[in-house]
């Protein structure tokens, strides 16, 4: 949603979605867990959602600054197995996200 007055704007928006989780094992981390069994790590989909407040301000018609602060929110469920057991914990991808830009207008 996007509140317009004079030359600053102000605008909300919010999106949530699947997280199609995935990763491998660094080599010399997986060497130095391995022992005589081998390991095997995965992650599963998961949930994500994000909101991001941003302000925008034309500062002559062909300039403008813009800047943005948003909050990522994931934690995917990560499974590793070694010897024959597994052990399953939850992982933060959470993140604040921080944007700034200078935005000229070519026509």
């Amino acid at each position: 949603y996007t509140w317009v007055r004079d030359a600053m704007s102000y605008d909300v928006a919010a999106t949530a979605g699947w997280s199609f989780s995935d990763f491998d094992l660094d080599e010399v981390i997986a060497e130095s867990l391995r022992g005589r069994e081998p390991i095997s790590a995965e992650a599963n989909t998961s949930i994500a959602w994000k909101i991001q407040g941003g302000l925008w301000y034309d500062y002559t018609d062909k300039v403008a600054f813009r800047g943005t602060i948003s909050y990522f929110h994931c934690t995917p469920d990560v499974t590793l197995t070694y010897a024959g057991q597994s052990r399953r914990f939850s992982q933060s991808a959470n993140a604040i996200l921080l944007g700034a830009s200078v935005v000229y207008r070519i026509f």
